[in-house]
C-alpha cells in the first residue's frame, strides 16, 4: 500500500495529543508509520517521560494511534512503540520532536474499490507456485497464488496471496468471517509442512459491505533453505487436501499446528534438526496416544513394582555399608528415575500410533530408529553426537526422523499422492494409508 496521510491522536494512558502522520505497507507485509513533527512542550511531556521511563524500567510503553483520512479511511493500532524521540532543540525556533514510531499491528478500514469482490484475501509472504491451485468447499471457492519465479531478495517480500470469495446468499457475513479465519490457519499449517517452512500471512484484507479492512501484522524475516516435502510443481493435491481435512468430522490429528511448527523451524545445525524432528514426533505421540498406551502396566501395578524394587535396594544399600542418610538420598534419586520404567520404549509407541492411522513402515527398521533415538538423547543430554562407528552420519538420524513426521502428517489428513521423501531423496515417493488396525 502507497502512504496514505491520516489526521488523529497519539496517546498513552489517558493523555493523547493531535497528529498527522503517513502509512505503508511495505513489500514485507510490514506497518510502517511515520509522524510529522510536533511542538516539544507540556502538550507532548507525556510522550518525552514515556520515553525515558521505559529505558529505566526496562520495558517498552505501548501507544496508542488513530486516525481518519479526507476519503474516509480510517487506521488504528493499540501497539506502537517510540524507539527514539527525534528531538530537536534550537536557540532561534520552538523545541520540536518527530517520534520514530515502530508498529506491530494495526487496522486500515477503507472505500472498497468499485465492483471489488465480497471476500478474504491473506497476503502471503516468499510463496511461490507454477500455476494458481483452487478448491472448492462448503464455504465457498478457494483460489492459492503465487509467484512463478522467486529470486532470493524476495524470500520475505508478499509474493501470493490465499483467497476465498463469500459468503455464500443468506449466510451472516460475522460467522462466515470467523470460520473462513479458523480454515485459512489450518490451509497455512499443512502447506508450511509442504514448503519446509512457515507460510507467513502479515496482511489480511476483508471486503465486505463496501469496506477495505486491511490488518497487518509486523513479522520477522525467515532465513536458510527449507527443506520441502512438496514442491512449487506438484502443490495441487496437498492443498486440496488441506482444504478438506479442515472439515474432517474427527480429525485424526490432535495438535497438529504444534508439530508443523516444530517441523518447520530453521536450524543451522543437524543436531538442531535432529532434536526437532524427534520432539515433533514425541508431540504426535502424546497427543494422539492415551496414557494407558504409553505405559506398560497400569499405575496401580507399577507403583507395587516400583515399591519392591525400592525395598530391595534399600536392602542391599544397608548390606553395602550405606549411612542411613546415603540411603535416604539414594533412594530419593531412584524413585524419580523408577517412573520412566513404566513407559513403553519410543518404537513401541511409533509403531503403535503407525498402525492405527495405516502409516507404511517400509525401510524403517527398529535398529535405524533406536539409533536415531540414541544419537537424539546424547546431542540432549552431552550437547553433542560422537558415535562409535567414524563412519555413521548424524543426517541418516535426521532424514529418518523427518521421513516419519512427514508420513504421520500425511496419513493425518489422509492424503494419497507423491510427496519428496526427506530419507531417500525420491521426489516422487509415493504415499497411500494401509488399512488401519486397533491394536
Amino acid at each position: 500500500m502507497a502512504p496514505k496521510r491520516f489526521s488523529g491522536a497519539l496517546e498513552l494512558a489517558g493523555r493523547s495529543v493531535p497528529v498527522r502522520f503517513s502509512v505503508e505497507i511495505s513489500k514485507k507485509g510490514a506497518p510502517k508509520v511515520k509522524v510529522d513533527e510536533m511542538p516539544y512542550d507540556a502538550s507532548t511531556m507525556f510522550i518525552s517521560d514515556a520515553f525515558y521511563d521505559q529505558q529505566g524500567e526496562m520495558r517498552c510503553a505501548e501507544f496508542k494511534l488513530g486516525g481518519q483520512s479526507r476519503d474516509g479511511s480510517t487506521f488504528h493500532s493499540d501497539s506502537v512503540i517510540i524507539p527514539s524521540l527525534g528531538s530537536h532543540y534550537s536557540d532561534s525556533a520552538p523545541s520540536t520532536m518527530a517520534p520514530k514510531l515502530w508498529c506491530a499491528e494495526c487496522k486500515i478500514v477503507s472505500p472498497a474499490d468499485p465492483g471489488a469482490t465480497t471476500g478474504v484475501r491473506a497476503l502471503l509472504r516468499g510463496f511461490s507456485s507454477m500455476k494458481p491451485i483452487s478448491a472448492r468447499c462448503r464455504l465457498g471457492e478457494l483460489e492459492l497464488r503465487g509467484a512463478t519465479t522467486l529470486r532470493p531478495f524476495e524470500q520475505n517480500h508478499i509474493t501470493g496471496s490465499l483467497a476465498i470469495e463469500g459468503p455464500l446468499e443468506g449466510v451472516e457475513f460475522a460467522a462466515w468471517r470467523e470460520e473462513v479465519e479458523g480454515l485459512f490457519k489450518h490451509i497455512r499449517a499443512i502447506m508450511s509442512f509442504a514448503r519446509g517452512t512457515q507460510l507467513i500471512a502479515p496482511v489480511i484484507e476483508t471486503v465486505w459491505d463496501g469496506r477495505m479492512e486491511l490488518v497487518a501484522r509486523r513479522r520477522s524475516d525467515e532465513e536458510g533453505q527449507p527443506m520441502a516435502v512438496f514442491t512449487p510443481f506438484n502443490y495441487e493435491a496437498i492443498f486440496a487436501q488441506a482444504v478438506a481435512s479442515h472439515f474432517f468430522e474427527k480429525p485424526r490429528a490432535k495438535n497438529i499446528r504444534i508439530a508443523i511448527e516444530w517441523f518447520t523451524m530453521r536450524h543451522g545445525y543437524r543436531e538442531a534438526k535432529l532434536t526437532s524432528a524427534m520432539t515433533v514426533l514425541e508431540n504426535l505421540l502424546t497427543s494422539n496416544l492415551s496414557r494407558s498406551d504409553m505405559e506398560l502396566r497400569k499405575e496401580k501395578q507399577a507403583k507395587r513394582l516400583r515399591t519392591v524394587m525400592l525395598d530391595a535396594a534399600e536392602l542391599e544399600l544397608r548390606e553395602l555399608g550405606a549411612s542411613a542418610e546415603e540411603v535416604k538420598e539414594e533412594l530419593a534419586t531412584m524413585r524419580d528415575k523408577l517412573e520412566d520404567l513404566n513407559r513403553r520404549p519410543l518404537k513401541d509407541k511409533i509403531h503403535m500410533l503407525a498402525r492405527r492411522w495405516g502409516v507404511p513402515m517400509d525401510g524403517i527398521s527398529d535398529q535405524a530408529l533406536g539409533a536415531a533415538k540414541r544419537a537424539r538423547d546424547h546431542v540432549v543430554h552431552r550437547g553433542q553426537y560422537v558415535p562409535k562407528d567414524p563412519a555413521e552420519d548424524l543426517s541418516n538420524h535426521v532424514r529418518l526422523a523427518r521421513e516419519l513426521v512427514v508420513r504421520f502428517v500425511l496419513a493425518a489428513i489422509e492424503f494419497e499422492g507423491t510427496y519428496a521423501s526427506p530419507m531417500t531423496g525420491d521426489i516422487h515417493q509415493t504415499f497411500k494409508a494401509l488399512p488401519p488396525q486397533l491394536n
